[in-house]
């Protein structure tokens, strides 16, 4: 779990999931997604495995000990098929490396945005 916070709530929908967090709440619909990172962060006698989720500027983090984080990956992989199936174990080695990659970029709905901002 993310340091000293309470774990997130996840209801998955059809099109996506919502997340909820204390007073915080968003609904994400997977076709919207642009972008989901992973990484592995250093907790000095362990490793965290960690997902963003980007839909625009809007981002969530979900840790791999969530109970709800094997459930959120099946389901990722179903809706975002471009996601490398064995992710996770690339991230995961080697030992205590970040091992950042980005398994998910939605260059379109990215360029877009650019776009709009303009």
């Amino acid at each position: 779990m993310l340091k000293n916070l309470p774990e997130p709530i996840i209801e998955f929908k059809k099109y996506g999931f919502i997340y909820h967090n204390n007073d915080f709440t968003r609904a994400f619909e997977w076709d919207r997604i642009t972008k989901v990172i992973a990484y592995k962060a250093d907790l000095i006698t362990s490793d965290d495995i960690r997902i963003q989720v980007f839909e625009n500027e809007d981002c969530i983090i979900l840790t791999e000990n969530y109970s709800f984080f094997k459930a959120f990956n099946q389901q990722m992989l179903e809706a975002l098929p471009e996601i490398k199936k064995n992710w996770f174990e690339d991230i995961a080695h080697p030992a205590f490396e970040d091992n950042t990659t980005v398994l998910y970029f939605k260059e379109n709905q990215a360029r877009n945005d650019l776009n709009n901002s303009r």
